[in-house]
């Protein structure tokens, strides 16, 4: 799946860590910066998937793959 905008874009530098818990750009007090780390931590934890983004000035896209089906310990 695919989620893109037109907005300002986030540089470079902000990339690396924008998965991070708390992690934001915006003014103290205004946002908590913890939406993508939950994203993340879904995608990535609890389903075995991938979520990547990419962003220049007008254009961001996150990609979020998940596998069609995930194998589950001998325990479930």
């Amino acid at each position: 799946m695919e989620i893109s905008d037109d907005g300002s874009g986030n540089p470079g530098e902000h990339l690396s860590r924008i998965f991070e818990p708390f992690y934001t750009t915006e003014r103290q007090g205004e946002r908590s910066g913890i939406g993508l780390d939950i994203a993340w931590r879904i995608v990535k934890e609890e389903h075995g998937g991938q979520i990547t983004v990419d962003s220049e000035s007008g254009r961001t896209t996150f990609r979020v793959a998940t596998p069609i089906c995930r194998e589950t310990e001998a325990n479930d």
